[in-house]
This record gives C-alpha cells, sequence and structure tokens, in this order.
C-alpha cells in the first residue's frame, strides 16, 4: 500500500509539472477533448478516492466536471451541445 501512496505521489507531482508546462487553458482543451475517458476514469476511481480530491488533483472544477458528465450521459446528436433535449429542453437544435 505504501509503494501506491509513493507512486501516486509522484504522478501527482509529475503531472502538476505538466500543466505548468503545457497551461491550464491547454490542459483543459486536452482533458475536454478526451471527456468519455477522463469521466469514465473519474468514475471508476471515486470508489477508492474521493471525486473533489481527484477533480482537485487534475484542477478540473466541479461545475466543469459535472456539465462533461452530462455530456457523456446524455449524449444527443440532434443538438449543438449535444445534449439530449428531453433532459436540457432549452436549447437550440442544430435546425434553428
Amino acid at each position: 500500500m505504501e509503494c501506491i501512496v509513493k507512486i501516486s505521489t509522484y504522478f501527482i507531482k509529475l503531472y502538476k509539472n505538466t500543466i505548468k508546462l503545457y497551461g491550464a487553458e491547454k490542459h483543459i482543451k486536452i482533458l475536454s477533448s478526451n471527456k468519455v475517458e477522463f469521466v469514465n476514469f473519474i468514475e471508476e476511481y471515486e470508489k477508492i478516492i474521493p471525486k473533489a480530491m481527484l477533480l482537485e488533483w487534475f484542477q478540473v472544477s466541479s461545475s466543469r466536471y459535472e456539465k462533461w458528465l452530462n455530456q457523456v450521459k446524455y449524449i444527443c446528436n440532434s443538438s449543438q451541445s449535444l445534449l439530449c433535449a428531453k433532459k436540457h429542453p432549452y436549447q437550440i437544435t442544430k435546425i434553428e
């Protein structure tokens, strides 16, 4: 167990330095382009590590994560924002 903690600590430090190197904006763009994998990762590992801590490590706000979670769970190609019209009725459709 101690080995896992050491590896996790090292990974977090490395990841935060990578964010500093590329910049926060680019970091969010990369995560956003891989939001399905990111959301699935958080959903899987929140059983072990609290979600708030994981989001803090990845420097993603809870509101941004919730938006991505809804986009992943309720994906729909009929709207501009790719959100299901039944779940999010007040949005502009592609036709409009």
